[in-house]
């Protein structure tokens, strides 16, 4: 066992380490020396792999589970709702024969997924509804969608908003995207998507940029199956136009230009993040989803870096990004950054994380510093929000024992869980995985 304290600038805590910064190989066995803890004391135990795989490590025995103390937070209600499903198709044994769109384009056909539990894709018809010669977009809307009162012009300030603020702020921030159909535009389809359960509010594949794959053109693809609760001016929908983007964005700056797939969890990470940078307000669903304490997914260890489509993950991607990005001077440059780096997984993420901040040497660091933030909240150190503090307070709330049995835990890569005590204990850990940590907080 490593027992270290933080520099005098951080030291509101004392960390002890189970594992420390030790090679695989060099990993102890059964610790020796007791730990002491009660009133106050938080222990973090977390997996510090970053690696995007399903390896299940043990986070140990001798831990005493009875004086754990019982919290009772805020309770806010999760809508059952996906801002988007990645989807990356089989190629198309006949995709449509596709003429390169443009403002004068009144209909087309595309390749589209309409229902999202079963397979395969159809050919659907579509009518341009936006889209001038200067145009950044061209919007369609499919011909058996239903948007109600929607009017043509509400159809022009959409597709304005998309141009002077979404399409600009995206590009400034992360990135330009590609251009395979040589139109200079980016092409929304809306129609109707049935989700196997709740509501998706849209979604990019990326065949549609690899030739026979898809559609052959730059595009992104809206939700119109309830268009009276989620019509296409509604906010959560305009956000998603920037999460979809961004997905399309980072394909054309990573795949199309050589560089290795991007991890899902960072690239989700990002989309959740272009929400926030373009809208200027917080993922509201992913802040309720943390602070929810009948999420046990979260509580109970839910990984950061092994990507499951869960509204958990969304959660926990987001809030990496944005802890990320407060503690780095690049700030939203940071995202950029990212996504040009020649790495596409924690590794590469890491490396631009180093050079922006001298107090991260590693990426379990970063992960140390992300979890311990959701419980400290201070903004003049790694654990806290910066700037943004006190928009990501709330997230403090969020923090609880898990529910499942001690002896039954085990973490994925990113995954963590929060032991707190309500008295004194004093015990051994043992036998825990070769990536698996420990530390103690004293708040």
């Amino acid at each position: 066992m490593v027992i270290r304290t933080l520099a005098a600038s951080f030291a509101l805590f004392t960390l002890i380490s189970a594992c420390g910064s030790q090679p695989a190989a060099e990993v102890p066995g059964p610790t020796t020396q007791p730990i002491s803890v009660g009133p106050g004391n938080v222990f973090l135990v977390l997996n510090s792999s970053g690696t995007a795989a399903s390896n299940w490590e043990v986070i140990g025995t001798g831990v005493p589970l009875g004086k754990l103390s019982a919290l009772t937070k805020g309770y806010y209600p999760i809508p059952k709702v996906f801002k988007d499903l990645a989807y990356s198709p089989s190629p198309l044994s006949n995709p449509p024969i596709q003429f390169k769109l443009t403002h004068e384009s009144n209909s087309a056909v595309f390749s589209v997924i309409t229902n999202f539990s079963s397979s395969g894709t159809v050919l659907l018809g579509a009518n341009l509804v936006y889209g001038t010669v200067n145009s950044a977009c061209l919007i369609y809307l499919a011909t058996n969608a239903n948007v109600g009162a929607f009017s043509a012009g509400d159809w022009t300030n959409l597709g304005a908003n998309f141009d002077t603020n979404i399409y600009v702020k995206m590009t400034n921030g992360f990135g330009n995207p590609s251009d395979i159909d040589a139109n200079g535009k980016v092409v929304i389809l809306y129609y109707p998507i049935q989700a196997a359960s709740g509501f998706i509010f849209g979604y990019f594949s990326s065949g549609d940029l690899i030739p026979s794959q898809g559609n052959n053109m730059e595009v992104f693809y809206m939700n119109t199956i309830d268009a009276v609760t989620y019509p296409p001016d509604n906010a959560d929908m305009i956000r998603t136009l920037a999460h979809e983007f961004q997905h399309l964005i980072n394909f054309s700056q990573r795949n199309l230009m050589g560089k290795t797939s991007m991890d899902t969890w960072l690239n989700e990470g990002l989309a959740e993040s272009a929400e926030q940078y373009v809208a200027g307000t917080i993922g509201q669903i992913r802040f309720s989803c943390f602070t929810n304490s009948t999420q046990i997914a979260i509580r109970n260890g839910h990984p950061l870096c092994v990507w499951d489509n869960s509204n958990e993950a969304y959660t926990l991607s987001y809030l990496f990004m944005q802890y990320c990005k407060n503690n780095a001077p690049a700030y939203n440059e940071l995202f950029k950054m990212v996504i040009t780096q020649n790495d596409g997984t924690y590794a590469g993420l890491t490396s631009v994380m180093m050079s922006q901040n001298t107090n991260f040497k590693s990426f379990s660091d970063i992960l140390k510093g992300f979890r311990l933030a959701n419980l400290f909240m201070d903004p003049a150190t790694i654990y806290g929000y910066g700037s943004e503090n006190g928009l990501f307070s709330v997230l403090s709330n969020g923090v609880f024992p898990p529910s499942l049995p001690y002896s039954s835990l085990q973490l994925l890569p990113g995954g963590a869980v929060y032991l707190i005590y309500s008295s004194n204990v004093s015990f051994q850990v043992n036998n825990y995985g070769q990536n698996i940590q420990y530390f103690k907080a004293q708040k």
